[in-house]
């Protein structure tokens, strides 16, 4: 009878480790592969939340500047900045000198203009300078010029002439008045009224006067 005959410690070592070197190679390769290539992280990771929209699109647009606000006082040494402060005043004088007629040329209607035009003045404040002579101030210089070609433009061109130097509306005035209320027959019917109602208190001296005549 045959003993039956087991394998050595030595033989069952060698065993195991030919049966485990494939398998401890093939962790060994890929711990070596793993070390030198690692997978790189990814070079842009996607957010969790929604995509990034185009870079080049304003994501809010800005809504339009308000305009710049208006200057409230210009400066007037800047041509640009000229404001016609004269138009309405320029308006006033027309519609005042509207219905004022032209003076005519034998002065028949002198009364009733000269009312005429100073209403005409009056109902714009400048009657002023019908009898008063423009002070040194820009406004005032320029009201007495409205008011002297208001009027020159109620003359006739025979009339005109006559006193187209006058450079203020009282120069003119004066003038015209001077000229024209003697001529008035509303003046001279004036006068011859007075000369009849004149009471002669000192008859010797009538009789001087008469004597000298």
């Amino acid at each position: 009878m045959h003993s039956k005959e087991y394998p050595s410690p030595k033989a069952h070592l060698t065993d195991l480790l030919l049966i485990a070197l494939p398998n401890t190679k093939i962790l060994l390769a890929s711990v070596i592969l793993s070390l030198r290539d690692p997978t790189p992280p990814p070079s842009n990771p996607l957010s969790r939340h929604s995509p990034d929209p185009n870079p080049n699109l304003d994501p809010e647009p800005h809504p339009n500047p308000p305009p710049p606000p208006p200057n409230p006082d210009p400066d007037p040494s800047d041509p640009d900045n000229t404001i016609d402060s004269d138009s309405d005043s320029d308006d006033d004088m027309s519609k005042a000198f509207d219905k004022v007629m032209k003076l005519k040329k034998d002065g028949s209607n002198w009364s009733t203009w000269v009312m005429r035009v100073q209403r005409a003045a009056g109902s714009i404040g400048y009657d002023k300078y019908l009898t008063t002579a423009p002070t040194s101030a820009a406004e005032e210089q320029q009201q007495d010029k409205d008011l002297l070609n208001s009027i020159i433009s109620t003359l006739p061109d025979t009339i005109f002439r006559r006193y187209k130097n006058k450079p203020t509306s009282k120069e003119l005035w004066d003038a015209l008045k001077q000229d024209y209320d003697a001529k008035d027959p509303l003046t001279e019917a004036s006068l011859e009224k007075r000369l009849f109602s004149l009471t002669c208190t000192n008859p010797a001296k009538v009789g001087e006067a008469m004597s000298y005549g």
